[in-house]
């Protein structure tokens, strides 16, 4: 169990409230989603880490992760999909009403569309990475006939079709988004996202990503910049665009780990209050 994530409280017996702190009652309940994972795969995962000198403090949910970093608050309270695309899975996180309704994971995402331009292009995975981050496009009906993408290699230049590398991106993301659709419409979902879909990760930097996604979803959809945050002067220095949509998943670590931080530093710094006999007690210290 890696998450429990109150959704809403209810005090006797009185629904829908999201933050109960100072109000009075006799019965609080609380509705939560309970994010789990397997054990061993958190196991192996924390050995791996340890094994480059390194201490693991929580496991965060990957999609729970880049929200932090890319949602606004209007946005969950209108409803959305946040959609975190990375090389091994596409990871969903829902927002509605303003609280965490539900995650999904799909094992099925950027490694993918790599390792199919490799294999119909007829070239390595990383040349074919290049390709796709560079010259790719979700919508190759957007892409000028006969433009060609050009890459240096060792030995000479590779030419390719960009509508040709762009239709086999195209496909694959459509898979992407029947799958989503899929997911959303299993739960219930897909009629309560007004703000509609937020695409994070490396793979929302495909070109087109936002005009191929409104034309299948028929709803909303910006790709998620990184907010709120500031540059040190070493990554300033470096030109590192710490707002790309690769680095959600990090800056929203970082900010989980300051929030545990802040509310450990609150809860350490509150006197706990003393009872009755402990002020009995030391009222009578002070004549004995």
């Amino acid at each position: 169990m890696i998450h429990v994530i109150p959704q809403e409280y209810e005090i006797d017996k009185q629904k829908g409230i999201t933050n109960p702190i100072g109000m009075t009652g006799i019965r609080l309940d609380v509705k939560a989603l309970v994010v789990t994972a397997s054990s061993n795969v958190l196991n192996n995962t924390r050995k791996c880490i340890q094994r480059c000198d390194f201490g693991v403090d929580n496991f965060v949910f990957q999609g729970v992760a880049s929200s932090l970093a890319v949602l606004t608050e209007d946005e969950k309270r209108l409803g959305v999909c946040l959609v975190d695309i990375g090389s091994g899975t596409v990871d969903l996180a829902i927002y509605i009403n303003g609280a965490l309704k539900d995650v999904f994971s799909i094992p099925f995402a950027g490694d993918r569309v790599t390792m199919d331009i490799a294999a119909i292009m007829h070239m390595s995975t990383d040349v074919a990475e290049s390709f796709k981050v560079k010259f790719g496009s979700c919508r190759s009906d957007m892409i000028p006939h006969g433009e060609m993408a050009e890459l240096p290699m060792h030995h000479g230049v590779k030419r390719i079709s960009r509508v040709e590398l762009s239709s086999i991106i195209e496909a694959r993301y459509e898979d992407f988004f029947g799958l989503i659709r899929q997911e959303l419409k299993r739960n219930y979902y897909d009629h309560m996202l007004g703000a509609g879909f937020v695409f994070t990760g490396g793979g929302a930097l495909v070109e087109h990503i936002e005009d191929a996604a409104e034309d299948y979803f028929d709803l909303p959809v910006r790709v998620g910049f990184v907010k709120n945050v500031e540059v040190c002067k070493e990554l300033a220095d470096q030109h590192i665009d710490i707002r790309d949509p690769r680095y959600a998943n990090v800056i929203g670590l970082l900010k989980t780990q300051q929030e545990h931080y802040l509310h450990s530093q609150r809860r350490d710094g509150e006197e706990p209050k003393e009872s009755f006999f402990q002020k009995f007690k030391k009222g009578l210290k002070q004549y004995f």
